[in-house]
């Protein structure tokens, strides 16, 4: 089980413990990487419970779950998993890009917010990416009726 003792650093890392990962983050799209396949989502739908299983049967090689406040990173080290700091959306910045997934995993679009930042050159480069939303067939829908 990937779930251990809370807080144990590794590296400058925490140890993965699933609670502590998704604490705070009520409402959360994933993206996961398990020995066997790759789950895509949102916490109330149908992979959800696959996720958690992945979890609790310790198959988690990397996850991913973000929203429109920050995303959150965790990936195996060897033996263990272990979270990274967290990346935090800023409010009013960012360029909006979306990438078409492929068909069959519920999902149509990736919403990602890129941050650019000056060198001391003055020329522009990406500082970070974070990971925004996941949107489906049926939301794109939505907006173009609005």
């Amino acid at each position: 089980m990937i779930c251990l003792s809370g807080g144990a650093n590794v590296s400058g890392r925490k140890l993965f413990d699933w609670e502590t990962f998704i604490a705070g983050m009520d409402d959360f799209c994933y993206i996961a990487h398990l020995l066997d396949r790759v789950l895509v989502g949102r916490k109330d739908d149908g992979s959800y419970r696959q996720l958690h299983e992945g979890v609790r049967d310790d198959t988690v090689l990397e996850i991913r779950v973000f929203n429109k406040d920050e995303e959150r990173y965790a990936a195996r080290e060897g033996d263990r998993v272990v979270m990274y700091e967290p990346l935090n959306h800023e409010e009013g910045r960012g360029n909006d890009r979306f990438y078409a997934l492929e068909e069959g995993l519920g999902y149509s679009t990736l919403h990602v917010k890129e941050y650019l930042a000056i060198d001391e050159d003055d020329h522009a480069y990406v500082a970070k990416r974070v990971l925004y939303e996941l949107k489906s067939k049926e939301d794109h829908r939505g907006e173009s009726e609005r």
